[in-house]
């Protein structure tokens, strides 16, 4: 089992089995793009900082 090479679909199912008593499929689907947002604000946050 290697995370490095696990798809986004199979993270979330994998987060699923295990949080499954705590967390519906949806809240993990948010959970993802909420992640997904501030990694991309982050690095455009880099780029601009290094421009200027």
């Amino acid at each position: 089992f290697d995370m490095q090479r696990v798809t986004l679909d199979e993270l979330k199912h994998i987060l699923y089995h295990a949080f499954q008593d705590h967390l519906t499929m949806k809240d993990i689907e948010n959970i993802i793009i909420t992640e997904e947002e501030s990694l991309n604000e982050n690095s455009g946050n880099c780029h601009t900082e290094f421009e200027g």
